[in-house]
């Protein structure tokens, strides 16, 4: 099979890459026209967890005013109630938003379209929908796509890799090693970083890579990706199917490596039960992999890690090749994890379209999110800062529309251009393993639903056992036959199954994409 039609795979359409595109056409399928007046939309829209649950805001009127709306607002509470009180307005035509947010809930987004309850958003992308086309790749689209319509865009989605690997520069530059490349010269600075008393202090309290709390699969996978492969996602092998990482051989071979830093005292043995920001601010680990934003000057952990060490300094670098030469960053999917929707309840659905898309230009974007800039923020050397108390955000409705589109491009001004360069960077530095793994589009996979859960607990157990409990790295052929035997051989023969069917469709979205949507951009 073509693993370039893989879903979710494009390198320069995973960057959302703003391009200019192609000259203007007329949509070839025409939604119902705007009655656009001049006057202010008057529109309902719910508020998603994690947003202020707050009405009668400064943002409130300020983004009233710049979209020419006047918004109906309706919080949807916490996580925990966001769904059923989702479910609960749209239960009745009168009480359905115009402009929705959701999360999951795919059984009654389904319901709702067999309903008729939800607008296909189509003729509206190829009229009004610049913003959005220019943002969201081809791939990203995909999920939201269904049977020749679309019927929601995605209302955030993660970066196309958002970790990257850290060393101590300073601690390099006392023992006058290079940056590893491989991974025998990364694993030769663990060991020297260990043993070889970087901090100068004359004690041996330090460490070569970090761990921290629970089952981080950070760490076990600088190793994992120097042999192809990531251990909770299905990659793709080279016949054409489809297993997961964890139980592939290789994953013996990288849990061999990080065993044996542990076992010879290379990662600290007390750190499993701490938290990560405390194994990095004590200043005594060499490597760690974690979050691209612990670049920016703000973030906690760098703030608590120079709070201790001032003259310390955490340089991101590329992950160490294999035995094979590969090496790959962490991939994140290219799929929303949210959704807005337009309901039928809109009276003007052209103009709701409008707005959603206005909302996810630059500018109403770091409105939306950061405030009025010289009130709410400033940026001064390439540098953001808040001018309000954190706690005064939500009562002036701060971030009061997030997830109706969370760019994260340049527009995310929080980020410095050492932090905005280093995502773009990891978008190219994860493609290599993106381009082997499979994510299922579809969320109906009964025996994913049925065994994947403890499928996933007998992994991070079993592996925990293997690296810091001491059991013998033979664990893993047992481990193996406990898998498949334990839902695992249904669960894989559902996933090859639906990568087959998956190809195919989209291999139709491709095509409909090119054809429908990408002349309007």
């Amino acid at each position: 099979m073509k693993k370039y039609l893989v879903i979710q795979i494009s390198l320069m359409l995973a960057a959302g890459v703003m391009v200019t595109g192609c000259a203007e056409q007329q949509p070839q399928d025409q939604g119902k026209e705007s009655t656009d007046s001049g006057k202010p939309l008057e529109m309902s829209i719910t508020l998603p967890p994690g947003s202020p649950q707050t009405t009668d805001t400064v943002m409130e009127k300020k983004l009233n005013e710049v979209l020419n709306t006047k918004l109906s607002l309706l919080p949807l509470g916490g996580w925990q109630d966001a769904s059923t009180k989702l479910n609960l307005l749209m239960s009745q035509p009168d009480t359905m938003p115009d402009l929705l947010w959701r999360s999951g809930m795919e059984k009654e987004y389904q319901q709702w379209i067999k309903n008729d309850q939800l607008v296909d958003l189509v003729p509206y992308m190829q009229k009004y929908g610049k913003n959005l086309l220019n943002y969201y790749s081809k791939e990203t689209l995909w999920s939201s796509y269904q049977d020749g319509k679309l019927y929601s865009v995605p209302g955030d989605v993660s970066e196309a890799s958002s970790k990257t690997l850290y060393v101590r520069k300073d601690w390099l530059d006392k023992l006058g090693l290079p940056v590893p490349k491989t991974m025998d010269e990364f694993l030769s600075t663990v060991k020297a970083f260990t043993e070889q008393d970087p901090d100068g202090n004359g004690k041996k309290d330090t460490f070569g890579l970090a761990t921290w709390k629970g089952f981080p699969h950070e760490p076990l996978y600088v190793f994992e990706q120097a042999y192809g492969l990531k251990a909770d996602n299905f990659i793709i092998q080279d016949d054409g199917s489809i297993k997961l990482g964890a139980v592939m051989p290789q994953m013996k071979q990288a849990l061999a490596l990080m065993k044996d830093l542990y076992e010879n005292g290379y990662i600290d043995k007390g750190a499993s039960q701490k938290e990560q920001n405390e194994v990095i601010a004590q200043g005594k680990t060499g490597f760690y992999y974690s979050y691209i934003d612990q670049v920016n000057p703000a973030n906690p952990t760098l703030v608590a890690f120079k709070a201790n060490n001032p003259t310390g300094e955490f340089l991101p670098i590329d992950l160490p090749k294999g035995p094979d030469g590969f090496s790959s960053d962490w991939p994140e999917s290219l799929g929303g994890w949210c959704y807005n929707s337009i309901t039928t309840h809109a009276k003007d659905p052209a103009r709701v379209f409008q707005v959603l898309d206005k909302m996810n230009s630059p500018e109403v974007f770091k409105l939306r999110k950061f405030g009025i800039e010289g009130e709410h923020y400033k940026v001064e050397n390439g540098k953001f800062s808040t001018l309000i108390d954190p706690k005064e955000a939500p009562k002036i409705g701060l971030s009061l529309l997030i997830w109706f589109g969370d760019r994260k491009d340049e527009n995310n001004i929080k980020n410095t251009e050492q932090a905005t360069a280093l995502y773009k960077k990891r978008i190219e530095t994860s493609s290599p393993l993106r381009s082997k793994i499979y994510w299922p589009k579809s969320t109906d996979r009964p025996a994913w639903s049925q065994y994947g859960a403890d499928l996933n607990t007998l992994m991070d157990q079993t592996f925990n056992q293997i690296i810091y409990g001491g059991k013998s790295l033979d664990t893993f052929d047992t481990f193996v036959k406990d898998w498949y035997a334990k839902g695992g051989r249904e669960v894989e023969a559902e996933v090859n199954q639906l990568y087959v069917k998956e190809k195919k469709e989209y291999d139709e979205w491709s095509k409909f994409y090119d054809e429908k949507l990408l002349p309007y951009k």
